[in-house]
Formats: C-alpha cells, structure tokens, sequence
C-alpha cells in the first residue's frame, strides 16, 4: 500500500504536489481555528493556549502533535517542490497566494 502511495506521488507533477501540500495545510488549519473563536479569550489572563481549550485531553494533545508535525512534513515537501523548479516568479506568486488564504483561514478564529 506505502508503495503504490509513493509511486502514486512520485507519478505526479511538481506542480501538482505543491498544490496538495498547499491544499493539506490549509486543511489542517482549518481543522485547528475552526472549533475555536479565539476573540473571547483575547482578554483572559493567564492567555488561553491549545490545551486549555482542549480541556487537557489526550485526543487534543495528539491532534496537535499530528497537525503541527504534518504542517512541517507538507512545507518540506512544498519548498522540495519548489526547489525544483526554476520558475522563480510563479513560486513567489503561489507563496504569496497561499500565504494570503492560510491567513484569512487564520483570521476567522479572532472573528
């Protein structure tokens, strides 16, 4: 099964895997603002972190372990992409467009 994944993958264009890595991690922080309104808590002092809004579970500490580590894992395989192609003017365009729809996911979570 890990073998047809990878030859699946490596079967791809560049581009292609860029734009899943893309798609995954605005996936991921989708899945991390979207049960929290963090405007509420911008006030409560000590500061609210993941953990307490997750009550200290242990569904909620492995789910922040899995999404930052898979975070990291899809920007490696993005900047691998990138590194691979010499288009340098599309890779700034696509870094920037992806950083602006990361960031209004982000910025719901303060709304």
């Amino acid at each position: 099964m890990m073998n047809q994944i990878k030859a699946y993958w490596r079967n791809m264009t560049a581009n292609t895997r860029l734009w899943i890595s893309a798609l995954g991690s605005g996936l991921i922080y989708l899945a991390f603002t979207a049960p929290f309104q963090l405007s509420r808590y911008y006030a409560i002092s000590p500061p609210v972190d993941y953990a307490k809004l997750t009550h200290h579970s242990f569904l909620g500490f492995a789910a922040y372990i899995f999404g930052i580590t898979s975070l990291f894992g899809l920007y490696f395989l993005g900047l691998q992409q990138l590194t691979k192609d010499h288009n340098t003017q599309r890779n700034i365009r696509f870094i920037l467009l992806s950083g602006g729809v990361f960031a209004v996911i982000l910025i719901f979570s303060y709304y």
